[in-house]
């Protein structure tokens, strides 16, 4: 990043050009951007820990999965033997069928408090549905919010030293620029989607994809102009854009 006044290099969090003195704008945004998430996450923790009966609730299934996450590292050790995943998925699946309605409830409010990460979370690894099995008006809300996942993990690469053996710069460019590609072309479909999404979950992508702009204009230096233009952009173009917006 470079100081739209004098062109000194700028650190993401330095509010002022040490060189010329001028306002770093996009410091300002990206430290605006992480006080909201951070009062966002003390809000989320303050629910946790102060409503005990949502707590013991979540005690059973996260008990259940550390057990069988145990079981499926022994299996692992073993040559890879299978055993140890069909113990995790069948202790999974028998809590899912035993609580079906408390498991609806929870995802529940996890969507009207816009949880989505943790809902996405609970589905991917306690096989958690906001529907029940079989409809699948809730999948493209899953593919989204996953693909925005990765798409902070690539990007916040860039930004976080202790990351470099895991990304490369080039690498977290282009892996966020096929997130960035994916997550606007699944939009684009959703109106033909054969799993006809659902008006709440068409909702929660659109809340998904206006953070993942603003997440954009925080960390990246995206523009409007830039994020108007991106539903017709291809993956090659959008490393160029990210490139250089980056740089």
């Amino acid at each position: 990043m470079r100081c739209k006044n004098c062109g000194a290099p700028l650190d993401l969090n330095t509010r002022f050009c040490p060189n010329c003195g001028s306002q770093n704008e996009q410091a300002i945004k990206h430290i605006n951007d992480m006080e909201k998430y951070g009062r966002q996450f003390n809000q989320t923790r303050h629910q946790v820990v102060s409503n005990s009966k949502w707590f013991v609730k979540y005690i059973t299934p996260l008990t259940t999965l550390a057990i069988s996450a145990i079981i499926l590292a022994l299996a692992w050790t073993l040559n890879g033997m299978d055993i140890g995943y069909d113990i995790s998925r069948n202790h999974i699946k028998s809590y899912n069928k035993s609580h079906s309605e408390e498991i609806a409830a929870n995802m529940k409010n996890l969507i009207d408090n816009n949880q989505y990460q943790a809902a996405y979370q609970a589905h991917n690894y306690l096989e958690w549905n906001i529907v029940p099995y079989g409809d699948r008006s809730w999948d493209a809300f899953y593919s989204v919010q996953w693909r925005y996942n990765d798409l902070r993990k690539s990007i916040t690469a860039a930004f976080d030293p202790a990351m470099s053996d895991t990304y490369n710069a080039e690498e977290s460019i282009s892996k966020a620029a096929a997130d960035i590609e994916e997550i606007e072309r699944q939009i684009q479909r959703l109106g033909s989607s054969y799993s006809n999404p659902s008006e709440e979950s068409l909702e929660c992508i659109n809340s998904i994809e206006k953070e993942m702009h603003l997440f954009l204009k925080a960390y990246c230096n995206f523009t409007d102009e830039d994020i108007a233009a991106l539903p017709d952009m291809d993956k090659t173009s959008i490393i160029t854009l990210l490139a250089k917006r980056m740089d």
